[in-house]
This record gives structure tokens, sequence and C-alpha cells, in this order.
């Protein structure tokens, strides 16, 4: 009968005409910027109480709500605007109250019922207009509304999955990222707009109902049998990271039952690993902000057919059911051709948990005052990621593995025509903020950060970031303040070195720059320069930037203190370098800390050959054996390097062992595949990979182990790509044998 009552309602709504929304063709009340400024500028939020009743019933998914938000008028306006996205609010029921002290006894309550009641489809704003300004003060907003659980992933949807009697079972399910909330009550949906909730929903007596905060009450309604639960009041937090699971669903929880993993009830004997990853992650996340997790209770909740990998909703984080629950049966054991193995489905799951994880500080405790600025959120919980995970399982490398699997393929990428930079202005398409430069390359200028003023420096400065801005929004303005803060605070030596300025120019501009080392070696003097990097090197760009500078030489080999010893400035035309032998080599940028490219002059390139093709080769750090061969492939594609120095460099290789430098190897090997694809020249090129390769596939050889680590891993696979293609018979012999163990017996044989 409700959902009946719920369609009827909704029928009766359009019909009449209530908050229609306005045709594509229709002059909008207000310009999108206007009715922007309007919720910044005239009225804010302050608490929403919210009753939802969804219906999930096949063929009738729709939901009833009704809510009554307090909140502030700062301006006397005429004019409310707040966001909503396919509901129909029932006008009549829409009024504005306020409490009017008469006496110190009394009171009365003021209503006041808008003139106007309508719908700016191009902004998804609901618009109400008053007869009279509504003037400064406090006041509670009682809307009702009806809505459908869409059938897609986005706003509040609905989803299914099959138990174990082969049954379909439905659930509801929210993704408010970036501003979908409005799709499930009516609200101010933007970052800043901050506020504090308290939801009430009504559910079938299977199911549970979970949100952000921890059930308050359950009751049951006599009228039908159905549970009203009633959760705690959340702190101050944003729309977009809002959230609300209605299932069927059981879990297992750590033993204070702070933390649970929830899911289908047969799926949990899957969430054993997931659980114990995010207990540690947790703890070595509270360790490295000096404080504990914002909220009393950690949900981790699967949602079959999932939009996202992941969202990390204020104390609820839902995830794709693939990326939370780690199923080793469902993967092939042997690890020749499929990208996703075993240890790397581990490795993708456990690093999305501690992602989300980090963004109960940098997203949901202080986030963003707006989408240019999401880097701060998603950026800090990339960087997170790799070093939580780091913390947790050493021998995986992940920190350099956020170097070659992201740093150097970012430099790749940065230098197209179509490169724009991390703080860019986002205005209708909120989706542009989520890009490769918000994740990637954020992540790492602050992990070169980290380096430049210290590891204990730059987490005092986020702790300093994160206290300061508890609760509330922040800009990049406000973390170079406090890191800025932390750097005075410490003994690392910095004259009046100014953290904004040197941050502005890397996050303002697309790019990085290129540092050419020149040499006189009659005089020993060496000169350090920058320019924009582009794939015409030739062509003019008046980018700079503050550029840290250190270096090793082959008289004083240490690349472990990564402390900046000169700084690049925008307005030097070059710097000098001092103390180095003429006949030494000089590698620049140590552990590859600085996002930048590094090119020398021939005879330096043709040192560091010598250095790397002889047994000493490992005196140079696995990440700047991996950097020199990156750096000295792009100078070849740019002209500025000639092509036998560059296969000197590169015949290094064939003593090389380590994964790491690998990694990169594969991808410059990947691109002289696409450019050597000319028949006389094929056996040359085959013969120079089985050289190169030598030694590394007696090292990692075809067949896994169960120990190896995620670069042993898709070392593997590569050289299995490679070498099977290029006509390596052992290869071709394994490969062979494997495709047939898995046609006779696919599961056996997985």
């Amino acid at each position: 009968m409700a959902i009946v009552k719920s369609l009827l309602m909704a029928a009766v709504l359009i019909v009449t005409g209530r908050a229609v929304p306005l045709r594509n063709n229709e002059t909008s009340l207000a310009g999108e910027e206007d009715l922007h400024l309007n919720l910044l500028q005239q009225v804010v939020p302050v608490h929403y109480d919210i009753r939802l009743i969804p219906h999930i019933v096949e063929n009738n998914f729709t939901f009833n709500g009704e809510t009554g938000i307090e909140m502030k008028v700062l301006k006397p306006t005429d004019t409310v605007v707040l966001h909503t996205r396919q509901l129909i609010v029932d006008k009549w029921k829409t009024k504005l109250t306020r409490r009017v002290e008469e006496s110190s006894a009394n009171e009365t309550v003021a209503n006041y019922v808008p003139k106007l009641h309508d719908y700016d489809g191009n902004s998804e704003m609901l618009i109400l207009r008053f007869d009279d300004p509504v003037e400064i003060g406090v006041y509670t907003l009682y809307l009702k509304f009806v809505g459908v659980i869409k059938p897609t992933g986005r706003g509040f949807y609905r989803s299914f999955y099959t138990n174990n009697e082969g049954n379909k079972v439905w659930l509801a399910v929210t993704h408010f990222q970036p501003a979908n909330a409005r799709q499930a009550f009516p609200c101010w949906d933007e970052p800043a707009m901050k506020a504090t909730f308290k939801f009430s929903i009504k559910h079938y007596p299977n199911y549970t109902a979970l949100s952000n905060m921890p059930s308050a009450r359950s009751q049951v309604d006599a009228t039908d049998g159905k549970v009203w639960t009633l959760f705690e009041t959340t702190p101050v937090m944003p729309t977009n990271v809002l959230g609300f699971v209605i299932a069927d669903y059981d879990y297992i929880s750590n033993l204070d039952g702070t933390m649970r993993i929830w899911a289908p009830k047969h799926m949990l004997q899957l969430a054993a690993y997931p659980l114990d990853v995010a207990e540690k992650a947790t703890r070595v996340l509270e360790e490295f902000t000096n404080s504990t997790v914002p909220v009393p209770k950690m949900d981790h909740v699967v949602a079959p057919h999932y939009s996202s990998r992941a969202t990390e909703n204020w104390g609820m984080i839902v995830y794709k059911q693939d990326v939370l629950l780690y199923n080793e049966s469902n993967f092939m054991k042997t690890e020749l051709y499929i990208p996703m193995k075993l240890i790397d489905l581990k490795l993708y799951n456990t690093m999305t948990i501690t992602h989300e994880l980090a963004h109960q500080w940098f997203g949901n405790l202080v986030s963003p005052t707006w989408w240019n600025y999401l880097w701060l959120s998603e950026g800090t919980s990339t960087y997170l990621k790799y070093y939580i995970t780091d913390k947790l399982f050493k021998e995986w490398r992940l920190m350099d593995y956020l170097v070659v699997e992201n740093m150097q393929p970012t430099l790749g990428r940065d230098i197209a025509k179509w490169a724009k930079p991390i703080n860019i202005n986002i205005t209708s398409n909120l989706y542009e903020a989520y890009s490769e430069n918000t994740y990637t390359k954020s992540a790492i200028l602050l992990r070169m950060i980290s380096h430049f003023l210290r590891e204990d420096v730059f987490r005092d400065g986020l702790i300093k970031y994160l206290r300061a801005n508890a609760y509330g929004n922040a800009t990049p303005d406000d973390l170079w303040k406090a890191l800025q803060d932390a750097l005075d605070e410490s003994d690392v030596p910095h004259d009046d070195f100014n953290v904004k300025e040197v941050m502005d120019a890397w996050f303002e501009q697309a790019s990085y720059p290129v540092v050419t080392i020149e040499r006189d070696y009659a005089n020993g003097v060496i000169e350090a320069t920058q320019k924009a990097a582009q794939y015409k090197m030739h062509e003019g760009s008046n980018a700079k930037w503050w550029v840290p500078l250190n270096f090793a030489t082959q008289t004083n080999p240490d690349f472990s203190s990564t402390l900046a010893t000169h700084w690049l400035r925008p307005q030097d035309e070059a710097i000098t370098l001092e103390g180095v032998d003429v006949d030494d080599w000089i590698i620049v940028n140590k552990q590859l800390t600085g996002y930048y490219r590094v090119n020398y002059d021939t005879t330096n390139w043709k040192r560091i050959a010598a250095i790397l093709n002889s047994d000493d080769y490992a005196k140079i750090p696995v990440l700047n054996r991996a950097q020199i061969i990156d750096d000295a492939f792009f100078m070849t594609q740019t002209d500025q390097l000639d092509l036998v120095t560059f296969f000197e460099i590169m015949n290094y290789l064939s003593r090389e062992t380590d994964c790491v430098v690998w990694q990169t190897a594969f991808r410059i090997i990947e691109k002289l595949d696409l450019y050597l694809q000319i028949p006389e020249r094929a056996a040359i090129f085959k013969s120079y990979i089985f050289n190169l390769t030598r030694k590394i596939l007696e090292n990692v050889d075809f067949d896994g182990r169960p120990d190896d680590d995620p670069f042993t891993i898709k070392t593997r696979s590569l050289l299995g790509e490679y070498t099977c293609k290029y006509g390596h018979a052992e290869c071709q012999t394994k490969a062979t044998a494997k495709l047939l163990a898995y046609v006779q017996d696919p599961i056996a044989n997985k």
C-alpha cells in the first residue's frame, strides 16, 4: 500500500505541476554562477534531520522522504535555493519556520510559505521565493519529497546479488561522489556547505540499514511491521561523503566491534583478509596523523555492480565487490600472461583499502573548499596509500612502485598538448576534477615535498594542516602554511624559503622542467639550467619552476640524503654546482625524488654508461638506474641525445636483475618495438632483446613462487610477453603447455 501511495503521490505531483523542472528551451530563473553565489553568500545549512522510506521491491523502486533543515540566513533575502535532482517536492508541504521569543517565558513559531516554488534544471536547484525578505537568523526548512531508486550506480540506486539458493536479492545503496546527494534528498550539495546529519531509515526487518554513524536505536512500526533504524548525529561534514546502505547482509568484526566488513552471508568467508588489512592500516594512519579515526566506527561494505572502485563515505566505505573481497580461487595461479595476478589482486585490494581509509582524514575531516582543489583529498590519499601499504608490506617495495609505475608514466603524459595544471577552474563539469593529475601527479609532488623538506617535517606539516582545518574546508594555501610552519620549527636549513612560492609554480603550470647539466671540463665548471619539457624541445615555453637539486658523484656516491642542496629558481638563467672532480661522473636528482628529467653533456652520459656497464653498476641505486634509462630515452626521442650513446646505456640491462628497473625498461622496449617494425631490423631487435633479458630470466624464470613480490610477478608477465613474442623457445614451450592444461581442465589450471 505504501508503494501505491508513493506512485500516486508522484503522479499527482507531476499532473498538478508541482516543482516541475524547466524545459531546456525555457529561460532559467538565474544563471548557474549566480545561483552558486547565492548558495555561498545568503544561506548556509547547519543540521539536517532526514527520514527516508525506501521501497526495495522489484518494479516499484521508489522512496518517500522528508527533511527538516536547520539553516542560517546570513543576509536578508527573499530567495532560498538548494540542490535537488529527479525529486518531486510537494510544494504544499514546504514551509520555513523560525522560533520568535516574545518574552523570557514564551515563544511563538513564525511560518513562511514560499510564493514561488520552482526548479532550475540547468543548475539542479530548487528555488523558493518569499513575499518579503527573510531576515538574518536561524530557521528550519521543511520539505517532503518522492524519488526513484535508480537502476544506475550514482546517487541513490538499487543493486542485487544472487544468494546460495539462486535467488536475486535486492538492496539499495548510495554513491554521492561528486555531487549526487541531491538525488536522495534536497540539500546544499557543495563541499564547503558542511553540516551535521541525522538519518532515520525504514526497512524490512530482515534487512540492515547502515550509514555513516552507528545506529542509536531501532523501533518497529506497528502499522506495517517494518523497522525504523535511527542513527546518531554525524560530525560536521559535506554531503558527498554521506552514505547509506539497506541490504540483507551480515558482517564480521574486530574484537571491539568498531571495524566491520559487511557482505552477503555466503561471501563472508572472503572477508578475513580485508578486515585484517583495515585494522592494521588504521593503526598506522592514526600513528601517522597523531590522532584517532574521527568517527566512532568504520564499516567496509560490499556493493555489487558498484560504479566506482570504492567511495570513502565517512565511517562507511563502500567497495566494488571484487575490490574488497580477496578470492584467490577466481584468478590464475600462473602469472605468464594475465596482468592481474594473485599478488597483484591482493596488492590492488590492499591499496584501495588504505586509500579510502586515508580519506577519513584527508577529504572527510578536512575537505577542499571546491573541486579545483580536489587533489588535497585525492592526491594526499594516493600518496598515503603507497606510504601506508609500504609500512604494512615492506617486501612489496611500494614507494619504488610509486615512482616507476606512476611518476615515470606521468612524466610521459605531462608534455602532451592537452596537459593541464593540477589546479584548474572547475565550473559545470565536476568530473573534470577527477583527472590523472588530481590523483597521480599531485601524489608525486607530495613525495617530492617530503624529500626536500625531510619526511618528519612533511609529516608534522600534515598534522598541523589537519588540526588547523578539522571539520572545515581548506585550499592549497592552508597546506602550504602548515608545511611552512613545520619547516620553520624544524632544524632543516632553509633561510627565507617560502613553501607557497615554490609549490604554486608546480601546481599552477602543466609540464615539468628538463634540467640540463653542462660541464666545462677544462675549467671544472658545472652549470644547471632548466627548460619546460616538450616533445619539440626547440619550441619556446616561458614556464619555469623552483627545482630542488641534489647530486652524487663518482668520488662521493652518496645517494642517501635527498634534501635539496641547490635550488634552480625561475629567475635563474643558470646556477653553478661546485665540488665535482673533472674526472667524475655526476648524477642529479638522487632517488628520483624531484619531478623533472635530467640531461647531460655527451661526455657525462658516456661516463654514466661506463659505470652502468661495469661490475659496480649497483653503486647507483635502483631508482636512479630506472631514472637514467628513462631520461636517456626521452632525450633520444627529443633529439637531445644520440642513439649510439642511448644504446650504450641500455646495454647495461644485460646485467640488471632488479625488477623495479625492468618495469621502466619494458616500457621503453615496447616503444622501441613500435619504432623498429621493419622486417630487416626485426631479427637484430629480437637478438638484442634476448641478450638484454638473459640475466633477468635466470632470476625470475617462467614459473611463479608463492612468495613472489608484485614487481617479480609483473616482470615475469612482461618477460613472457616479449620473449615469447620474439621466439624464445622455453617461453613458447611453457606457454603452450599451460594453455593445453587449461583447455583440458580450466578449474584445476586457472
